[in-house]
């Protein structure tokens, strides 16, 4: 290989330099080797011109110098084979970068930067056992590199080695003294390790109060604890001593929104966007802290301000949308919401916001969830809110397939069944819906509105009484002041008979329900049928005040006052 006239002038001046003491000199901003790894000085010479190759980004020039002379040059130069694997391991050439910390081993076992370097490349490359027995090599030599540590520490958790890693960060630290990012890192592993409160507790033992990023960690983990206060505390502390950034004030302000305080949030979040106004997140958390607060107007100025910057972010757009809905600004909302699905059509909670504007269960609410089970097939929860759509629209067959639908697409819950049981009791499939309402309390079975249903299902035909009379009794057990569950059990009483102890329930569970039709109706039945026609007429007009449609409780009426 042949040297350029730069290069060789390099060589002959820049030794000269160096050796002189004019005033012209230049100090060299990283200390140059010396001693054995340099043969003389023409060796020392093409290392310091590679030096300044590299420094002014001339990498190539500066690898062919250094080949040079560890090829024809002094092939000893341990500090050459380590600039060398330098950058190669820049330049993405890692196995040659390898190959040269390997020869800087071999002539110089003791070199503690040789192994660390072989250790990065290791890392570098994934070889992480390799890596970790090279940075241990670099430690057994030189003890007290704490950054060395660092990472060996970072290689160990990813080994799976948590105790090892906190063990040589306690040893960087013993050996360095207190430094912030070595005490996080100990805190992150303890807390990981031993649990939250492993953390805080050594978090005492070192000056977190003073240092954000330390003490931000330390409200974490309290709050990790239920310990919103102290977590508060620890922020506060930071604030007073004016080290407060926009980091720690987001944080204080969500520690208080969590807390119920708005004010103190609205505060705090309303530092943090003038601190960091670039960061739209933090505006979006001071509007919901505004409308927490009572102040939607205010929230609704950021939101608006949010989405005209950032028109396609779903989800401020969304909270947009929800917040107007809470304005009773009902078209602006809606804007919003089919802005969304025309951007993102898998959105399937924007879907059910428009849907619910509409009325879930109104026409238009069905329409449009009709388009967005037709653009998400695959959504169960979709395909469930359809088939319970146009349950209540009286299409019992296709509500039942597309419930049945979503369960086998994953919507098996509480939810799903308790609607497929409702649809085959309206279509008159008792054993159908009672194997569902089972499957309802196989989910959960302290679900009183399945053990009331099923009860209810049998009274009302007269079938299976003591039985029904049990169910609904377990249900009045969970939720005694339910005016629905009272009035089946009234209703189980009167099928069974007993026309006082139904009295007495159905009187009650019309208190509890604040006039319901059907429990007037039930009560005015019994008090008929104990011989009272007047009280029994009052309770049927009271029912057909409520629901004048009832053509078959006019009858009745008519029946007992003509």
């Amino acid at each position: 290989m042949s040297l350029s006239p730069n290069q060789i002038a390099h060589m002959l001046i820049v030794p000269l330099l160096w050796g002189c003491g004019s005033a012209i000199s230049p100090a060299p901003r990283t200390p140059m080797p010396s001693g054995p790894e340099f043969a003389g000085a023409e060796t020392f010479g093409m290392y310091s011109t590679a030096l300044l190759l590299q420094r002014e980004g001339k990498v190539a020039e500066a690898i062919d110098l250094l080949e040079t002379l560890t090829a024809f040059g002094d092939p000893r130069a341990v500090e050459a084979h380590i600039l060398l694997a330098r950058l190669y391991g820049r330049s993405g050439k890692g196995e040659q970068a390898l190959e040269r910390t390997g020869i800087a081993v071999a002539l110089a076992p003791a070199n503690a930067e040789a192994h660390r370097l072989r250790g990065d490349l290791f890392f570098s490359m994934n070889r992480a056992e390799q890596a970790a027995a090279a940075y241990r090599r670099s430690l057994e030599l030189d003890p007290d590199d704490a950054s060395t540590r660092v990472r060996l520490a970072d290689l160990l958790v990813n080994l799976g080695e948590g105790v090892a890693a906190l063990d040589q960060l306690e040893s960087a630290e013993n050996r360095g003294g207190f430094a912030p990012e070595i005490a996080r890192r100990r805190a992150e592993l303890l807390a990981a390790i031993r649990g939250p409160a492993a953390a805080i507790d050594y978090l005492d033992t070192v000056p977190a109060g003073t240092y954000p990023a330390l003490a931000l960690f330390l409200a974490t983990e309290l709050a990790a604890l239920d310990r919103g206060d102290d977590a508060i505390a620890a922020l506060r502390e930071i604030v007073a001593d004016g080290a407060a950034g926009h980091r720690v004030h987001d944080e204080l302000a969500g520690l208080y929104f969590a807390k119920g305080a708005a004010d103190s949030a609205v505060f705090h979040f309303e530092r943090a966007a003038e601190l960091a106004p670039k960061r739209p997140g933090i505006r979006l958390r001071l509007a919901m802290a505004f409308a927490d607060a009572g102040r939607p107007d205010e929230a609704h100025v950021i939101l608006t301000d949010l989405v005209s910057r950032h028109p396609d972010h779903v989800r401020y757009r969304s909270a947009l949308g929800a917040l107007s809905a809470e304005l009773d600004k009902l078209d602006e909302s809606k804007h919003h919401f089919r802005e969304i699905v025309r951007r993102h059509p898998k959105n399937i909670e924007a879907w059910l916001g428009l849907a619910a504007l509409e009325g879930m269960r109104s026409i238009p609410g069905t329409a449009i969830l009709e388009r967005a089970v037709a653009l998400n097939p695959e959504s169960a929860h979709l395909v469930f809110l359809l088939g319970a759509a146009v349950r209540h629209q009286d299409h019992l067959d296709r509500g039942e397939k597309l419930v049945r639908h979503a369960i086998a697409l994953g919507f098996d819950d509480e939810e799903s069944w308790f609607e497929l049981g409702a649809i085959r009791e309206l279509r008159g499939n008792v054993e159908g819906a009672r194997h569902a309402f089972e499957r309802v309390l196989s989910h959960n079975p302290e679900n009183a509105s399945a053990l009331n249903y099923i009860g209810y299902m049998y009274a009302d035909r007269s079938v299976r009484l003591a039985e029904s009379r049990e169910l609904i009794e377990r249900a009045c057990e969970l939720e005694p002041d339910n005016g629905y569950f009272v009035d089946s059990l009234g209703w189980v009483y009167y099928r069974l008979g007993d026309l006082e102890r139904a009295r007495l329930e159905l009187e009650r569970a019309a208190s509890l329900s604040d006039d319901d039709p059907v429990i007037l109706e039930h009560l005015g039945d019994v008090l008929r049928d104990l011989g009272e026609p007047e009280s029994a007429a009052a309770a049927y007009r009271r029912a057909l005040n409520i629901d004048p449609t009832n053509a078959a409780l006019r009858d009745r009426l008519d029946e007992i006052a003509p």
